[in-house]
């Protein structure tokens, strides 16, 4: 693929503004809504502005408590067997700490900025995932840089440490007006993202990229290193370039991801009208949740604004006399007695009345906007004539409904950055070879298998509903109509071979004897060996008994049907040494009654 050159990239540009400069003026008037920036009234005619809260409750809600921002990671796995389905289950917890992660080091929280753009404009786009520019920008030290080996090893020091704490992968939401994509591909084959760089940050950028041989300006910011430079970012499959918005290029590079870190989707909201050759317009598909509601809105504002003004007309009445006005004004400013009147000079000007059928007129707007957006019980209210949970429940369920291709539109999103997560760690393996670790969860190249599918989904979850479900999968499980997995996925784990793994664990702990060496071995910490070596027990750990129940760990441990090991000789009095007793009492009373099979704990190691 040729190169780009700036003539090339500008003219992109101009193409993909028309197409979404439409869909823009739409997000323009959401914006007016949601900021509560317009005026019901005129001032100048001394009517007071009432700017409502109406419409941002209405995208607030539904960021609250309709849309989840808990990403669900799943990933198949990549082949038949065991090993396979073990570096499936090492993918999910890595790629759920990724986002995390990618949340906690940003100034807001990336999904749940992705949920208000999709919810206010019916589009949203997500960046990522991205090598942090830090994390990419270090490079091991060398001694060879350094005179001194002190100072060799406090720089190598330094850099361990900000590869510990710094997460290697970050994600974006930019606002859907700064980048430019194709509305129509869901896969875009080219972006274009306007962004804006303090001239320290430009020049910072551009060094590093410099020192690693790439294409780019030795640019130096100016005298004001806080000076904001609009830039102009490209992105194809092949080339990555930075513009000034003049047109200078300043960094061209080849894309060695092989992808277009962005993702864009609509909410699901709109609906294109136009039957014919012409390509969707994002002016019928980006539509918000306010969109439809505008004039609704509006005239709820004039209306309650208007109630405003009756209600002060009511309160704080003018003064209306017959005699000269000014002069009586003074005469009320310097006294609270007023002389010379006669009846019926000086009196309240009557208030309009406010009919009933006005109340009612707010009902209507109210129900309008409900009927256009979601149900008010959604936001936390109660809905009227509703007596019973079941029935506020089926309520809610139908309601939220609504929200179901937004919160589909998030999951491929979500999906894509997770998919380009993967193919980073993949790309990246001859610099990092031994893998990434977020938050203690270490992930390679070869645990990929070269396979970027995977899933996340976001699921709103009702505390009450997920209990019901939780115990329904329980009787099943105890019933042997499903396995533990089953019921796992119906609690939400999603990596089964740790829990298998911590089961055994578990079940490792609770053997009696590992209890036993663990009391001896804290004795001996809490300075206590002397009760351990001069007590009544000469078989407690400390004595030596401690090194053949070591070795015969290490043989293979003889479990009984049950899965509890067999006890070791217990204090005499104590409570194990009775239970001991107890169990001797069912063993067999001679070698010709049958034994139970004993099961060898070496042959469940590996699950």
């Amino acid at each position: 693929m040729p190169e780009p050159d700036s003539s090339g990239i500008q003219a992109l540009e101009g193409h993909l503004n028309d197409v979404w400069a439409r869909a823009r003026q739409r997000w323009s008037a959401a914006d007016s809504l949601y900021t509560l920036q317009f005026e019901v009234w005129n001032p100048k005619q001394g009517r007071p502005t009432f700017r409502p809260s109406k419409a941002r409750a209405i995208v607030d809600h539904a960021m609250n408590n309709l849309l989840s921002y808990d990403p669900i990671p799943h990933r198949e796995p990549a082949g038949e067997g065991e090993e396979h389905k073990v570096r499936a289950n090492k993918i999910e917890p890595f790629v759920k700490a990724m986002f995390e992660t990618a949340s906690q080091h940003q100034m807001y929280i990336p999904l749940r900025q992705l949920g208000g753009y999709m919810t206010l404009y019916g589009y949203g786009v997500l960046e990522g995932a991205l090598l942090t520019p830090g994390y990419s920008a270090m490079s091991r030290p060398k001694p060879a840089q350094f005179d001194d080996g002190d100072e060799y090893e406090q720089a190598l020091m330094d850099y361990e440490l900000d590869k510990r704490n710094l997460p290697p992968f970050s994600m974006l939401t930019p606002h859907p007006a700064t980048v430019l994509m194709a509305p129509t591909e869901r896969h875009p084959k080219q972006a274009l993202k306007r962004v804006w760089y303090f001239g320290r940050q430009l020049q910072d950028l551009l060094a590093v990229k410099v020192q690693k041989g790439r294409r780019a300006e030795r640019w130096l910011a100016g005298a004001n290193p806080y000076e904001r430079i609009e830039c102009l970012e490209y992105w194809d499959r092949y080339w990555h370039a930075l513009m000034m918005k003049a047109g200078q290029m300043l960094l061209l590079e080849r894309n060695t991801w092989g992808f277009v870190p962005f993702s864009h989707s609509y909410s699901g909201w709109g609906l294109d009208p136009v039957f014919g050759e012409a390509a969707p317009d994002p002016y019928n598909m980006a539509v918000g949740i306010l969109d439809a509601i505008h004039d609704s809105l509006k005239m709820h504002a004039q209306q309650v604004s208007g109630r405003h003004v009756a209600l002060l007309s009511a309160v704080f009445p003018k003064v209306r006399t017959t005699k000269d006005a000014a002069e009586l004004k003074e005469e009320m400013d310097n006294s609270d007695i007023i002389g010379n009147v006669a009846e019926g000079d000086v009196g309240w000007l009557k208030s309009p009345d406010f009919p009933s059928w006005m109340l009612q007129a707010e009902k209507d707007y109210m129900e309008d906007i409900e009927f256009g957006t979601f149900a008010s019980s959604l936001g936390g209210l109660r809905q009227q004539g509703v007596t019973t949970v079941g029935q506020q429940a089926i309520l809610d369920n139908a309601a939220s409904k609504k929200f179901i291709s937004v919160l589909k539109g998030m999951e491929y999103l979500a999906s894509t950055a997770a998919s380009n997560g993967l193919r980073l760690i993949d790309v990246t393996s001859a610099e990092e070879p031994d893998g990434y670790t977020i938050n203690g969860h270490k992930l390679s190249a070869k645990d990929i298998e070269h396979d970027y599918n995977i899933s996340v989904g976001f699921k709103v979850v009702d505390p009450v509903l997920h209990l019901q479900e939780k115990e329904l999968a329980m009787r099943e499980y105890q019933a042997k109509l499903i396995s533990k997995e089953d019921y796992w996925e119906v609690a939400g784990k999603e990596d089964s071979t740790g829990m298998r793994r911590r089961l055994l664990e578990d079940e490792i702990w609770d053997d009696p004897r590992v209890k036993q060496l663990m009391a001896g071995i804290t004795m001996e910490k809490m300075g206590l060996e002397g009760i351990a070596e001069g007590g009544q027990n000469p078989n407690m750990p400390g004595n030596g008994a401690d090194q053949g129940f070591t070795e015969e760990l290490a043989q293979g441990t003889q479990f009984p049907p049950g899965g509890v090991p067999t006890a070791a000789p217990a204090m005499p009095g104590s409570p194990q040494a009775a239970a001991q007793a107890v169990e001797e009492m069912r063993q067999p009373l001679s070698d010709q009654v049958a034994k139970p099979g004993l099961v060898n704990p070496g042959a469940f190691a590996g699950r």
